[in-house]
């Protein structure tokens, strides 16, 4: 269990060991981790990150930019039913081998055990009546790029091409611009400042020692 303790204006704080728990197309989920699952909106989440995610959704809506959750934890089963599904369209529509389309797959989908949707920290968004493709040209996502490190929100997949961020950008799903992850409010605002995705933060501290 993570240990808590208390933010000067109110929100849970946790250690870094469930902060910054990364995971990835390379690197599986811990065969020992278990989210604290709970409801909220119309998916499930971890219920450490709710008291910061409802803050962040209610200071959005105040400043006009309303945010709507499109998804939230996802478990292991129905994760590899989208791998799956995401191997079979690949083979039927582009031709490719099996082991091509897995490869493929994995670097856009991702394999049970291997998304950061299986930690229960992550939730996409979007903005009432956009397409998720749409997501980076909305208010909300300018105000998510301004606001969301303040309650303890990286966006998960930054655009940069170089980011670590254990995905393909050449072939990465359009719409990862809606994707966030909570990792607590010091560490998002560091990376905000430092520009770093979160593999490449969590590099930078274990290289630090």
């Amino acid at each position: 269990t993570s240990s808590v303790s208390s933010a000067d204006d109110g929100l849970p704080e946790y250690d870094d060991s469930l902060n910054l728990l990364l995971v990835n197309s390379s690197q599986k989920i811990p065969d020992d981790y278990r989210p604290q699952l709970t409801e909220y909106g119309s998916v499930q989440v971890d219920a450490r990150i709710v008291p910061a995610l409802r803050r962040m959704m209610e200071a959005a809506e105040a400043a006009g930019c309303p945010l709507t959750i499109t998804s939230g934890y996802v478990d292991e089963q129905t994760q590899n039913q989208k791998f799956q599904a995401e191997v079979k369209r690949l083979m039927t529509e582009q031709k490719l081998s099996r082991i091509r389309a897995e490869d493929k797959a994995q670097a856009t989908v991702g394999e049970g055990g291997y998304t950061d949707s299986q930690t229960g920290l992550s939730v996409c968004f979007t903005a009432k009546g956009a397409e998720k493709s749409q997501f980076r040209q909305t208010a909300q996502y300018r105000w998510l790029q301004r606001y969301a490190a303040d309650y303890g929100f990286i966006l998960r997949y930054p655009d940069d091409p170089s980011a670590a961020d254990g995905i393909n950008s050449k072939t990465k799903h359009i719409g990862d611009s809606s994707c966030y992850r909570y990792v607590g409010r010091d560490n998002a605002l560091k990376m905000r400042e430092y520009s770093m995705s979160l593999e490449e933060y969590v590099q930078y501290l274990s290289s630090r020692g």
